[in-house]
Order: structure tokens, then sequence, then C-alpha cells
């Protein structure tokens, strides 16, 4: 029956042109300079009251790490180890077809004898806001149909509208939840839009000893942003240059395949690291304090717990209980306050 014939499911999934348009092309490449900003690179952002602090923090927030080291380190120097982070946002626009159903109530059918089915990228949709993920579905124009014959009838319940109620083992029905008991389904084409926003991030390795993966859990300062269709890394910091680079061709590469790319964003701050060397018990020691938040990092702090579970030592308060009495100890003695002997033993109690 050629056109006459309502389209069948295999037709609902290719159709059209399910390739996107073409990006916008590059926007103005000129964008301000950042040697104003380099120079923080080598400022310091902390003060030895600051990073003394940072460290008294940081012991207490660990379970059996005495906070002594802290409170009574000498400070030996400040090392300004600042460090940029790169980060790219794309946001991009992908559509898909999948045949989808209702309950059909009687409502007009916008079938092919409306018109010529639309392709997916050529159905106008407002976007959302730039970088801001979403997703709607839509019914795609002049795709509905309801079969004639037995394949008009909802395919659960077979046109009756109820079904077999399985918990009585068949011997009542219940209503139909795929048709609502109407016992006729609409079929159509749904499309479905995803706007997602991408996002990849470089940060510059001085190889200061220094893990980077936790610069993730801290923020700085912005010091450049720029929106454009497709952004450049002209005139960016040197040291970024072939980090950002990576990150474009990453997102070109994979994204512009097979989704629209709307616009891109990239953003450069400036992460405080400070590297912070102290005296304590005729030894030398170091640590770290990084981000706005001063988060401290300290591989080998003096004050560490001697029962070798670390963060995991929870000792059971009846078991304290028991301890102290052992010892002869008052309940409100803590263990790091202990002689290292007498710490290291009270605290293995608890592990049996």
């Amino acid at each position: 029956m050629e056109r006459a014939e309502l389209i069948r499911s295999k037709d609902l999934v290719s159709y059209g042109s399910s390739e996107p348009p073409p990006p916008c092309g590059p926007g103005a490449e000129g964008f301000p300079t950042l040697a104003a900003y380099q120079a923080e690179e080598s400022t310091l952002h902390l003060s030895e009251e600051e990073a003394r602090e940072a460290l008294v923090q940081f012991a207490a927030s660990k379970c059996c790490y005495s906070s002594a080291p802290a409170r009574q380190l000498v400070v030996q120097g400040l090392a300004a180890l600042n460090t940029y982070r790169y980060q790219l946002q794309t946001f991009t626009e992908s559509r898909s077809t999948l045949p989808a159903s209702r309950p059909y109530k009687g409502e007009f059918v916008d079938s092919w004898q409306m018109g010529v089915p639309p392709g997916p990228w050529d159905i106008a949709v407002d976007p959302p806001p730039l970088f801001a993920d979403c997703e709607v579905h839509l019914p795609v124009p002049h795709t509905s149909k309801v079969m004639d014959g037995l394949q008009q009838n909802c395919s659960h319940c077979l046109g009756s509208g109820r079904m077999r109620c399985v918990p009585c083992l068949g011997e009542g029905t219940v209503p139909c939840a795929r048709c609502a008991t109407k016992g006729l389904l609409l079929c159509f084409l749904e499309l479905t839009i995803t706007w997602k926003n991408n996002i990849t991030e470089y940060v510059h390795d001085k190889d200061q000893g220094f893990p980077l993966s936790r610069l993730q859990e801290v923020t700085g300062k912005q010091l450049f942003s720029e929106e454009q269709p497709w952004v450049t890394t002209q005139r960016l910091p040197q040291p970024l240059v072939r980090g950002a680079e990576s990150c474009l061709a990453l997102h070109r590469g994979q994204l512009a395949e097979h989704t629209r790319i709307l616009g891109q964003k990239q953003t450069i701050e400036l992460i405080p690291l400070t590297r912070v060397d102290y005296g304590w018990r005729g030894r030398l020691h170091s640590f770290y304090v990084y981000g706005n938040e001063n988060q401290v990092y300290a591989k080998d702090y003096p004050g560490k717990c001697c029962c070798d579970l670390g963060a995991n030592c929870q000792p059971d308060p009846d078991l304290r209980l028991l301890q102290m009495t052992l010892l002869g100890l008052p309940m409100g003695l803590k263990a790091s306050s202990l002689p290292p002997m007498s710490a290291a033993w009270l605290l293995r109690l608890g592990k049996g």
C-alpha cells in the first residue's frame, strides 16, 4: 500500500538524517592577557600562624593523632608552589529516536497523513541555558499510529483493558497498567534531546612531591574565564598550553562526531599550594597546605597513631572503661597524652 500503510516499528527507528548539523565556527580568538596574574604563582598565600592552625585542625580531625607536633613545631620555611588548574566545559546537544507508546483515549492521531515526519535535527527546540544539563522527550510529528485489526489492541491485555491477577493466581482481574484500561495504544516515535555539559580539567604538575589528585577537593582563585562557540589556547600561560590543547582535542574529537557543540567555556584557577618545613624534637618534617580551604597533606606527620589502625582506630567505649580501670587512669585522659609505650599498649587493648 506504499505510503497508505502506517509506519512500522522498524521504520520508526530510521528516518530523516541522524547526523547533527556542523558546529558553529570559532569565535574571536583575542582575550585579555594573563601576565598580570602570573606573578601570583610565586606569591605566598599563607602565614606561619595560618599554617600552624591548619595543621592543628588536621591533627584534630584524625583519630588518635597527637596535636603536640602541630602546636610545638618550629617553622623553618614556607615555599609557594601555587599551580594553575585549567577547566574546559563543552556544552553539547545530542538527539535520538525510539518507538514509544501511551494509552489511546480517542484523541487526534498525528499520522503520516498529516505530513512527512521531520528528521531529528529538523525539529526546532529552544535549548536550555548554556552549561546546564537537561533532557526532554517529545513525540516526533506525523509518526503517531493506531494500527488496524488485531494489532490495534494492547498486547498486554489483548484489548480487554484488564489482566489476570497474579497474587490471586488468576481468579480475578486487575486494570492493565500499559493501556490504562483503554485496550488501545497510541504508538509514535519519541525524540530524546540531551543537553550535557562535558568537563575536563588539567592541572600543571611541578613535580614537587604533592599528589595532584587532592586538588579536586578544593577551590582556588579564578583568574580567567571565557565563553565562545569554540575557544582557543591563544595567550594562555605557557605551562597550560599543552594541557589545554589536549583537552580541546579530546572534546572536539569525541564530541563533535555525534553531538552538536553549542558552546565552550574555559577557566583558569590559581590553586594556593604551600610547603611548610618545620622542626620538632630535633628532626625536620614538612607538610603541604592547599586550596582556599587550607586543607593539609602531611604524609610524615610525626604524631600519628601508634596502634597501626590509623584513622580506622575506634576503641569500643566499654573496652575503654576497662582499659582505664586496669591502668588506674582517669577516664578523661587521652591515649595520645600518654608516653608512647603506654599509649600503644592501651590502644592495642581495644583491638583484642
